[in-house]
């Protein structure tokens, strides 16, 4: 059988990895209260701030590049990307200057 490389993303691979620790390092947490190991609150506090904070910037990270893959598409046609009024109506705007330039 031959062996196929497929490449993954490096962002959800870091994602992955990230939630495997965060349910680790509750699991060790609980682990550790329940034996009787006394943990300050703001400890928990920070560590988990770090954790929900890099998640969410992997999160965004992933977001922003789907968007440029979808962008890359569809460079060369007059397709809005965003579907927001505001966008739309520029778009519009400018398709009305090119008719008429047109004319």
């Amino acid at each position: 059988m031959k062996y196929k490389f497929h490449r993954h993303n490096p962002k959800v691979v870091a994602l992955i990895i990230e939630v495997a620790l965060f349910v680790v390092g509750i699991t060790v947490l609980l682990i550790l209260e329940g034996v009787g190991v006394n943990i300050s609150f703001w400890p928990k506090v920070i560590l988990t701030g770090v954790f929900l904070f890099v998640f969410v910037l992997t999160l965004s990270l992933i977001r922003f590049d789907a968007m440029r893959n979808i962008r890359t598409g569809f460079k060369d046609t007059n397709l809005p990307i965003y579907t927001d009024d505001t966008t739309l109506l520029g778009h519009d705007i400018i398709d009305e200057i090119q008719n008429e330039k047109k004319h």
